[in-house]
């Protein structure tokens, strides 16, 4: 069961999605974003991911964070929803 902080990061994660979905539409006219952790990474930030995580993270560590948590949730294939995964990810650092 997430801790309450890892429930909240996974929220942020979903708002994050459904923002991005609209960013890829409206102003990528629905071309998918292959630098999307950059963009999920500013987001995050600006909605209070960096209150949540243990120690200090820049944008750029953020994003590095989100493509190597790809690249973990594509190999492993959880049965877990991946905001859920990420987020017990991101706090475990």
């Amino acid at each position: 069961m997430p801790t309450a902080t890892e429930a909240r990061i996974a929220d942020l994660l979903q708002e994050a999605e459904r923002a991005h979905g609209v960013y890829e539409r409206d102003a990528l006219g629905s071309v998918y974003d292959e630098d999307w952790p950059a963009w999920y990474a500013a987001w995050l930030l600006e909605s209070g991911l960096g209150d949540l995580l243990p120690g200090a993270f820049d944008a750029e560590a953020i994003a590095a964070r989100l493509r190597q948590l790809d690249a973990d949730f594509r190999r492993e294939e959880p049965a877990e929803p991946w905001p859920v995964f990420y987020a017990a990810r991101l706090t475990a650092e």
